[in-house]
């Protein structure tokens, strides 16, 4: 589904009989839409930190003098040249650039098919995740090649490319949908309006335990053959 479509669902059901959706009219008003799409990427985001929604994978080239990786689009080789970016190490293409779109590392190979373990300090070939979009190597060994995967980030709705598909599966619109209308009506003032945002917020959570329950997304198997295959899906 894409982000007009789903404006249009928010228009006839939950702001419906409301000017934010324009009396049902199958719109968002136009005065609206900046507060209404800000809280449709916070409900993207949300649902991403819940659910493995789009795993990628991205290759590190290691250097025996740099220890943090900078998990960010300049560090590409794709982005080159760049004056301040003498060694780009993550190995990319023209054709599939890095997007630096890393929301939480979730697993590391390398080019030996040695798995490599996350934040264990007993462990010498241990790799570090300390901030989200920086992976620390304690000790690299020049040109080696990491396979990190990891959970990434889906892509910010504008005005300029709601025809654009959601990074969610449609089964997890109606739940887009509580998020965004229980963010709009606590912000709108009233006390019927706190209580009607509140309840949506409620539904939220609702669906959200409904999904976890269902294993909707069968996480676990997909993860599982993803790390199998070491990315080469």
């Amino acid at each position: 589904m894409n982000a007009r479509h789903l404006l249009s669902q928010l228009s006839y059901g939950e702001f419906n009989n409301t000017s934010i959706g324009n009396e049902g009219s199958g719109t968002i008003n136009k005065a609206h839409m900046g507060r209404v799409l800000t809280y449709i990427n916070d409900g993207l985001m949300d649902l991403a930190t819940r659910f493995k929604l789009n795993e990628k994978v991205v290759h590190i080239q290691l250097y025996d003098h740099i220890t943090d990786y900078h998990l960010l689009s300049r560090f590409a080789v794709s982005q080159q040249p760049q004056p301040d970016v003498p060694f780009p190490y993550i190995l990319d293409s023209n054709r599939t650039p890095f997007k630096g779109d890393v929301l939480k590392i979730l697993a590391v190979w390398d080019n030996f098919d040695r798995e490599r373990s996350l934040n264990d300090e007993s462990d010498f070939r241990s790799v570090f995740t300390l901030r989200p979009n920086v992976l620390t190597v304690p000790y690299p060994e020049d040109r080696v090649v990491l396979f990190v995967h990891y959970s990434a980030k889906p892509q910010l709705v504008t005005t300029e490319n709601l025809d654009e598909e959601l990074d969610i599966p449609d089964f997890m619109v109606p739940a887009l949908r509580m998020f965004v209308a229980s963010k709009v009506f606590m912000t709108l003032g009233s006390s019927d309006n706190m209580r009607l945002g509140q309840d949506f917020q409620i539904q939220y959570i609702t669906a959200i335990n409904s999904l976890k329950q269902a294993d909707a997304l069968s996480e676990s198997r997909f993860t599982a053959n993803v790390f199998n295959n070491r990315g080469w899906v």
